[in-house]
C-alpha cells in the first residue's frame, strides 16, 4: 500500500512558507481518500529526519511531498520514496544550489505558469514540473467578520499594505508614493504591516521615520499579529489594498485582501498574474530592472546574474492612490462583487483537487512499475 507523507513547515507562524505548508496540507488531507502522514520538518532534528528517510519504512511504492524550502531535499538523497518538491521563487534565475537540490526530486510542483516557465528557463526539465495553484482560505478571509477596533475607530480612508519591509515588496516606493499623493491634511491613512523577521532588531516605526516623510503622521505601522487568521480582521478594517511588489511566487496577501472585498492596486507581474485581471485590480505600471546582490536573502550566484523583476512607477502609483480615494464607493462595490468569485475560484481546496488527482496518478504509475520488476 502506497504511503503518502507530507514534510513541511506546519507551525502556526505567519510567514509565507508556514502558511502555505499548513493550508495546503490541510486542504490535501480533506480531499485525499486515504491516510497521510504529516511531518513538521522544523519540529524534528535533521538526524531524526535522515534516520527516518533512510530506513526501510520508505520504499519505491511510497510518496514524499515536500512543502518547504528546496534545500530540505538534501536530506532525501537516500530516500527510496517518490519525491515531490513544491518550489516557489521570485527572480527569473534560481540560486546556484537549487539545481542540485531539485535534481534530487522526481517531480516539482509550482503554483503558477509563470513559475513553471522560470524553472524551465533555468534548465529544469519541463516534464518534471506540474502547476498546482496556491489559494486563500475563504472561510476566514471574507468581507463579513470582525475588524480591528482601533482601526475601525479611524474615520479616514485607509490604504493597507502587508509585506516585509524589503526591496522586493517595494516598501519604500509605496511610502514615497503615498507621501507624494496626499498631504497631512487629507483624510487618508496608510496602514502598513511591514515587520521583517529576517533583520535582527528591526523596528517598523524607525524604518518609516528614517524616510523623513512630510506625511508621517498619516502612516500607521501595525505590529506582527499572533495568528495568521487575524489578518482577516486587519483587511476588513481598511478600505483598499496596495501591493507594488517587484516579484512574487504567488502573492498571498493580495489574494486575501481581494477575498475580503478590498479594491486592489498591484504590480501585474510574476506569480500574481495567475489571479490578477483587468476586471479585479488596478495595475501599477512598471519597468523591468536587474536585481542586485542581496536584494533577495540567501540568493547566491557565482556568475553575478541575479535575474530580473519589476520596478513600480512611483509617480503612477501616487496617481492610482489618488484615483482610488476619489472613486472609493465605486471601487468598493466592484471589489465586493468580485470577492465571492475570488473565494470560489482560488480556494485552497481547488489546488488540493489537482494535487490529489496527481498523487493518485503517481500511485498508479508506481504500482505498474513495481509490477513490471
Amino acid at each position: 500500500m502506497t504511503k503518502v507523507s507530507i514534510f513541511g513547515t506546519l507551525r502556526k507562524k505567519a510567514s509565507g512558507y508556514h502558511i502555505h505548508g499548513r493550508e495546503f496540507s490541510r486542504a490535501i488531507q480533506e480531499k485525499y481518500n486515504g491516510e497521510i502522514e504529516f511531518i513538521d520538518f522544523f519540529r524534528s532534528s535533521p538526524d531524526s529526519i535522515v534516520e527516518r528517510l533512510s530506513s526501510a519504512d520508505y520504499t519505491k511504492d511510497d510518496i514524499a511531498l515536500l512543502v518547504c524550502h528546496p534545500s530540505v531535499l538534501s536530506y532525501f538523497q537516500s530516500c527510496d520514496a517518490y519525491k515531490i518538491c513544491y518550489a516557489i521563487w521570485e527572480s527569473t534565475v534560481i540560486p546556484d544550489n537549487w539545481s542540485d537540490f531539485l535534481a534530487i526530486a522526481d517531480e516539482i510542483w509550482t503554483p503558477t505558469q509563470w513559475g513553471r516557465q522560470i524553472l524551465i528557463q533555468n534548465a529544469i526539465a519541463p516534464e518534471k514540473i506540474i502547476v498546482i495553484p496556491e489559494g486563500v482560505n475563504g472561510a476566514v478571509f471574507k468581507p463579513e467578520g470582525n475588524g480591528v477596533p482601533f482601526l475601525e475607530s479611524i474615520n479616514d480612508y485607509k490604504f493597507l499594505h502587508v509585506g516585509k519591509a524589503e526591496p522586493r515588496k517595494a516598501t519604500c516606493e509605496l511610502l514615497m508614493a503615498f507621501d507624494q499623493a496626499f498631504t497631512p491634511d487629507d483624510n487618508v491613512k496608510l496602514i502598513i504591516a511591514c515587520h521583517n523577521r529576517n533583520i535582527p532588531g528591526f523596528c517598523s516605526v524607525k524604518f518609516i521615520e528614517n524616510l523623513t516623510l512630510r506625511n508621517r503622521e498619516n502612516v500607521i505601522p501595525v505590529q506582527p499579529l499572533l495568528e495568521h487568521r487575524l489578518l482577516a480582521d486587519l483587511y476588513r478594517s481598511c478600505d483598499a489594498f496596495i501591493y507594488p511588489s517587484r516579484a512574487e511566487g504567488w502573492g498571498l496577501p493580495a489574494l486575501e485582501a481581494m477575498a475580503c472585498g478590498l479594491p486592489l492596486a498591484i504590480t501585474r507581474y510574476s506569480g500574481q498574474t495567475a489571479y490578477v485581471t483587468d476586471r479585479n485590480a488596478l495595475h501599477i505600471p512598471y519597468e523591468i530592472e536587474r536585481l542586485n546582490a542581496f536584494d533577495l536573502p540567501h540568493f547566491e550566484r557565482e556568475d553575478g546574474d541575479y535575474g530580473e523583476w519589476a520596478s513600480p512607477d512611483i509617480n503612477a502609483l501616487a496617481d492610482i492612490m489618488k484615483y482610488m480615494f476619489a472613486n472609493k464607493r465605486l471601487l468598493k462595490e466592484k471589489a465586493l462583487s468580485e470577492s465571492e468569485s475570488i473565494r470560489e475560484k482560488w480556494d485552497w481546496r481547488q489546488g488540493a483537487v489537482i494535487a490529489v488527482r496527481r498523487l493518485n496518478e503517481i500511485k498508479s504509475q508506481l504500482r505498474e512499475a513495481i509490477g513490471r520488476i
